[in-house]
């Protein structure tokens, strides 16, 4: 069935897929970090890792995936790391599932792992539940979702062909 066209803003807006023949440039999932979003990267990931996919979310937050982890780096004061940051990694082969919840504005992706949960995180919550403040999601706007989808679908992937 091929793609419908949509409209977002007024504009018309075919939907992107996610190919994996593509590389992550050709997919457009390839964003700068910031130097301090980088730099926390590079801290955290092994020299001889191959990024699939690389985009930045709200506030000082960003998702990497790469050909062994899912990492979730985190700077500045909305979540937390007002002069510091932080970087956890998710070996695919821990991580059971990624969860993207979509609202009118606002997204929050979660990597679900045994030791995580489904918190029920959100992008507004600045107590318990907040996604910016968690270790294991990220939150988006709505000019993000296309590409937190691709991401989700790439992630995907790579947990299900994890055991082959």
């Amino acid at each position: 069935m091929p793609a419908q066209a949509g409209t977002r803003g007024g504009f018309s807006v075919l939907p992107r897929r996610y190919s994996p023949k593509a590389t992550p440039m050709e997919n457009n999932l390839i964003e700068s970090l910031g130097s301090r979003g980088e730099s926390h990267l590079a801290a955290n990931m092994h020299s001889d890792e191959k990024i699939l996919a690389k985009i930045k979310g709200s506030w000082g937050q960003g998702l990497v995936l790469t050909d062994r982890h899912v990492f979730i780096v985190k700077w500045g004061y909305m979540t937390g790391n007002t002069f510091g940051g932080r970087c956890s990694a998710f070996d695919y082969s821990k991580v059971v599932g990624v969860e993207i919840k979509k609202n009118l504005l606002t997204g929050v992706l979660e990597v679900l792992t045994a030791a995580t949960r489904d918190a029920h995180l959100s992008f507004w919550d600045q107590k318990a539940n907040s996604a910016f403040k968690s270790n294991y999601a990220i939150s988006f706007n709505s000019a993000m979702f296309d590409k937190f989808q691709l991401v989700t679908v790439l992630a995907r992937e790579k947990i299900n062909s994890r055991g082959q």
